[in-house]
């Protein structure tokens, strides 16, 4: 049997909620699910299912100040984004993995229960762990292209909320992309324009995304 995305939030999703995540549509991963986390932060949860193998999934951390999940480019700090696995202790993985002890990347079955039970096991282990590195902390607050992402998801914030958009919009998506509203799109292009950013319509999406889910995570 193929786990499906629309399974694998169906199987996750409650439980994950119950941690504090919230679920967001997203068009490039299987589920993605954020939480604010200290004053400035944002903790993302992305569930990928397994090419290869029709049951099986696992979930990464992207901790920012935006939301623009495994945005990995310039000067961002690779280790932002990490396998859940990963942030368990090599005792902990051992306790948790039928696999050899070097073997890091830990994949569970959806139709597994005790499985699913070991994945929001270990999220409930490392959540906090990943979010309150503060060295990590540090070097992502250091980034100028992280510093850049935060400016143009606040102007775009502003934006939608002022309705003061371009009068000439050329990459506005045909339909509604993930529930995000038309008007931020708008927005999104609107500041892409002004700040002379990369502009194409993925770009555009992507802030909107960005910009939306930090406003419902704000109320």
């Amino acid at each position: 049997m193929k786990l499906t995305k629309r399974k694998l939030i169906s199987i996750v999703g409650s439980r994950l909620e119950l941690f504090g995540f919230k679920f967001f549509k997203d068009s490039f991963f299987q589920g993605t699910f954020i939480m604010k986390v200290n004053c400035n932060m944002y903790l993302s949860l992305l569930l990928i299912i397994d090419r290869y193998y029709d049951s099986m999934f696992t979930g990464s951390y992207y901790l920012s100040p935006t939301t623009c999940s495994a945005s990995m480019w310039g000067d961002i700090p690779r280790d932002s984004y990490e396998r859940v696995s990963f942030v368990l202790t090599d005792e902990e993985r051992v306790h948790y993995s039928n696999e050899a002890p070097n073997v890091k990347d830990l994949w569970w079955d959806g139709f597994n229960e005790t499985d699913v039970d070991k994945f929001i096991e270990i999220v409930s282990l490392t959540y906090k762990r990943f979010y309150n590195n503060s060295d990590l902390i540090k070097r992502i607050n250091q980034s100028k292209d992280v510093q850049e992402l935060v400016k143009l998801s606040q102007k775009t914030i502003e934006t939608a909320n002022t309705h003061l958009f371009d009068p000439f919009l050329e990459f506005q998506p045909e339909k509604k992309i993930n529930d995000v509203p038309y008007e931020w799109f708008k927005a999104a292009e609107t500041v892409i324009r002004k700040e002379k950013s990369i502009l194409n319509k993925n770009s555009v999406i992507s802030l909107a995304a960005d910009a939306y889910r930090q406003f419902c995570l704000n109320q």
